[in-house]
């Protein structure tokens, strides 16, 4: 497996192009994927290259605020971390690890798939471990404020790679799964059968859930 590369491009032009450079989520502040920034290269080669920086497996995308860029990344097997980089030069700054249970997924898929979202307080991050979907929040120091590690059930067929969403001091966590499809059950526990997908909204604080709402299973 090729490492995953942490790539940052034409710095200065990025940084500097105005006072509000974030890009909080998995596209962008408001998730069209479309920057304002100006002025940047058709290609990246080494030319325009600032720093680059090998992490570990992970599909996640990095998000910046101010001078840091967050990213998530499988560190060692059955460990994955949240890592804090330097945005001017790509140096480490702190790294937050935690341990998680291996399950189903596509090999085309990562234990670190899931895409932070940052705001000016905290880092947040929601994945799967075994058959739970977890969210965290760390400060920007790298300090853990909060661990949420049931936030709902999952049944993986590919694995997961939902990214945190927060608004109005909620987290957004999204669970959808299927039980069967085609024909063929994605579990044999009749427990599990009866598990549902839902979208769960948890205080952004605290963690703890505030509301939930239950949607059918993705059957095809």
């Amino acid at each position: 497996m090729k490492p995953y590369l942490a790539l940052i491009t034409v710095l200065g032009l990025t940084l500097n192009a105005s006072a509000k450079t974030d890009w909080s989520r998995f596209r962008g502040p408001n998730g069209s994927g479309v920057a304002d920034t100006k002025g940047l290269p058709s290609k990246v080669d080494d030319t325009n290259t600032v720093w680059k920086v090998e992490l570990g497996k992970g599909w996640s995308s990095p998000v910046l605020w101010e001078d840091k860029v967050f990213v998530t990344a499988e560190t060692t097997p059955g460990k994955r971390a949240v890592i804090c980089l330097n945005a001017k030069d790509g140096s480490e700054a702190w790294r937050y690890e935690t341990e998680y249970s291996e399950h189903k997924k596509h090999n085309f898929n990562s234990f670190a798939s899931s895409s932070p979202f940052v705001d000016a307080d905290r880092v947040y991050v929601n994945w799967s471990t075994g058959t739970d979907i977890q969210a965290l929040a760390l400060d920007h120091n790298g300090k853990l404020v909060w661990h949420n590690d049931h936030v709902a059930d999952y049944i993986h067929e590919h694995g997961t790679g939902v990214s945190a969403v927060v608004a109005d001091g909620i987290m957004i966590v999204r669970s959808e799964f299927d039980t069967e499809k085609n024909g063929k059950d994605l579990t044999d526990s009749p427990e599990q059968k009866q598990w549902k997908s839902g979208i769960y909204g948890l205080d952004a604080v605290t963690g703890k859930q505030v509301w939930k709402l239950d949607i059918p299973n993705c059957l095809n």
